[in-house]
């Protein structure tokens, strides 16, 4: 039905309009078809550019969401391999943990993890909890720890090269006979740590120390202690170490 009522319109029109048609009417309508053709032009190019847009917005969307579900995987895997004390689940939770990294997470729930005799070298772990962590004889060198929190981790006879743990915090944690070599330990806290036997070299302990006069024989510490904190120096070893007030040369 349509297209009879189109076909008639049609004749119609042309009927009526066939008196018209001469050159200059022609010429009208080619003016006309060119404006259409620009404006089709530039309609297309718009067109073009918002569903480009739009496809740009939906593939950072989805690589978001994939992004998203990757993180919440890798940290639920380290969760249900916190607590195994075996190597199985020490590699695991080292491997989520690179993943993570390459997706740029360092803050990563890494409380109660078995990672004794881990190697961590390399890993970026600034904000990152690692409260009650074991850390026995664990490796860690060229870590940025900055701001991480190891309150009653044990690292005992740890090796520690080359690591940032500005701003940590080590609350009643273990560090006794550890090796603590170009070390940053600026403005942490290191309230009741054991750093019993270990040993210092070229350490930064720069704003986490302060003048105490009342405990400095006790604890037979040169320039001074960590005011109020009590930590535990027994039997360690200090070279150009950093302190508030000055700096130790040599061993003490």
């Amino acid at each position: 039905m349509s297209s009879i009522v189109l076909v008639l319109c049609s004749i119609l029109v042309f009927s009526l309009s066939w008196q018209y048609y001469n050159h200059s009417f022609w010429e009208n309508i080619l003016v006309e078809a060119h404006g259409m053709l620009f404006d089709l032009a530039i309609l297309g190019v718009l067109v073009l550019w918002l569903n480009k847009k739009g496809e740009g917005k939906l593939k950072l969307s989805q690589e978001g969401a994939k992004r998203d579900a990757k993180i919440q995987r890798y940290q639920e895997e380290i969760t249900d391999f916190a607590t195994w004390q075996s190597d199985e689940a020490k590699f695991r939770i080292l491997g989520n943990i690179r993943r993570l990294n390459k997706l740029g997470v360092s803050v990563i729930d890494l409380r109660d993890c078995y990672l004794r005799e881990a190697n961590l070298s390399g890993l970026n772990l600034a904000g990152a909890d690692l409260s009650r962590c074991d850390l026995t004889n664990a490796i860690i060198s060229r870590v940025d720890a900055q701001g991480a929190d190891f309150c009653f981790a044990n690292l005992y006879g740890a090796r520690i090269l080359d690591t940032n743990f500005k701003k940590a915090i080590f609350f009643n944690s273990k560090l006794n006979n550890c090796l603590l070599l170009r070390t940053n330990l600026k403005e942490s806290l290191l309230t009741e740590t054991n750093f019993s036997n270990a040993t210092f070299i070229t350490v930064d302990l720069e704003g986490s120390i302060s003048d105490n006069k009342d405990v400095l024989e006790e604890m037979k510490i040169p320039f001074g202690v960590f005011d109020k904190l009590k930590p535990k120096f027994e039997g360690a070893k200090f070279t150009d170490v950093i302190w508030m007030n000055g700096t130790i040369k040599g061993g003490s």
